[in-house]
């Protein structure tokens, strides 16, 4: 039985492709003031004057592929800073529902990036054409990507945030996959690894794993998600592809 051979993509070291970068078709952004579950105001551009990269994250509570969803967005935003490098996160919630329930879907799922109701203020699902959720969009230097898949962020992300500081990300913590095992190196310890599908949906979860960890069950000719969370609560993320 021939062994299922795994190539390993880091989401960090992708290059700026300038042929796919034209052929993209990015607008401005348009601009907006909200407030959090907090009661905390915030602008689009005055956020992004301050050189932030802005991901928006349109989603409603009663959508199921928004609990696989928003986790994964968290991790994300975790691994660059929480808000405190070039990467801030909104999570835009549809009008349907207050602050203390948003607060509860927060709490269900760890959310640490910052949540807004809607419909006290501009309705930003109109101002960017929000029809279904969940809905992931960039925003760097005023001019807004078109939707995007989860799995896409980063590489989105690599177009905005300079190559050096994705290089010292990467320098953090290293893996390899050799015959359908994951090998990992790292200074901090792991309490958790989860492996999620392309659709979003959770394959494997191991808590306090292993430096060795065999996944070769994985299927063939499949994309996997692999989120790491380290004892201090920061989070890596990183993709395979079966061959």
């Amino acid at each position: 039985m021939n062994k299922v051979k795994f190539t390993l993509i880091l989401l960090l070291i992708l290059t700026i492709n300038t042929k796919f970068l034209s052929a993209q078709k990015y607008t401005q952004a348009p601009d907006f003031s909200l407030y959090d579950t907090k009661g905390e105001e915030v602008n689009l551009y005055d956020s992004l004057a301050e050189g932030k990269v802005i991901l928006l994250h349109f989603f409603s509570i009663n959508c199921g592929s928004c609990h696989t969803v928003a986790p994964i967005v968290d991790s994300i935003y975790r691994q660059f800073g929480s808000g405190t490098e070039d990467l801030i996160v909104w999570g835009i919630v549809q009008q349907d529902y207050n602050s203390e329930q948003i607060e509860a879907f927060m709490e269900l799922h760890d959310l640490s990036f910052r949540c807004f109701p809607t419909g006290h203020a501009t309705d930003v699902f109109g101002l960017y054409d929000i029809l279904y959720t969940p809905q992931i969009m960039m925003v760097c230097d005023y001019m807004l990507s078109p939707s995007l898949s989860y799995y896409n962020i980063i590489e989105t992300l690599s177009y905005c945030i300079p190559t050096i500081k994705v290089e010292e990300k990467l320098n953090e913590f290293n893996i390899n996959i050799i015959g359908g095992v994951l090998n990992i190196e790292s200074n901090k310890k792991i309490k958790e690894i989860q492996i999620f599908d392309y659709m979003g949906r959770l394959i494997l979860t191991k808590k306090n794993p292993k430096n060795n960890i065999n996944i070769s069950a994985l299927n063939s000719n499949s994309l996997y998600i692999i989120n790491f969370v380290f004892d201090d609560d920061s989070r890596f993320i990183s993709k395979i592809i079966s061959q």
